[in-house]
């Protein structure tokens, strides 16, 4: 929801006595910060956290999409079922090179580009966690193994 969105529910809440709802589902992302500038204030003043998807930018901020380069087979950027269309806008030279400038920072901190990402995204007070489970993960434990590995 937008901030609009998020005010006007709140407002609702209110008039009617309901429960108010104490967090949202927003993307989120260090190439997508839409919700910086008017979701975070107001739901930082309104006690709301955000439950954030997409951290890793659909994979763009693993490092494995290369400058110059086609997308991995078998990745998400080449499977039109698990968002084709989503990844495209991230797969520039000029971002996928930022991307890569970002290796010596993760390499320093001994982290993964991956781990970076998430870390970056959990650094923000408001967000309560990030949702991680990539599509096409039949079980959570197989998920986590995969994640240790990142």
């Amino acid at each position: 929801w937008n901030a609009q969105q998020i005010s006007t529910a709140l407002k609702i809440q209110k008039e009617l006595g309901y429960n108010r709802f104490i967090s949202s589902q927003p993307q989120y992302s260090a190439l997508w910060r839409v919700i910086e500038k008017e979701v975070d204030p107001i739901c930082r003043a309104n006690g709301i956290g955000h439950l954030v998807w997409s951290p890793i930018a659909q994979g763009v901020l693993t490092g494995k999409y290369l400058p110059g380069q086609k997308a991995p087979a078998g990745s998400r950027a080449t499977d039109k079922k698990s968002g084709a269309n989503m990844i495209n806008r991230w797969l520039t030279d000029e971002i996928l090179t930022a991307v890569q400038k970002l290796k010596p920072i993760a390499a320093n901190e001994g982290l993964t580009l991956a781990q970076l990402a998430v870390a970056w995204v959990l650094q923000n007070p408001n967000v309560s966690s990030a949702i991680l489970i990539p599509p096409g993960f039949p079980s959570a434990k197989r998920c986590c193994v995969k994640l240790k590995s990142l």
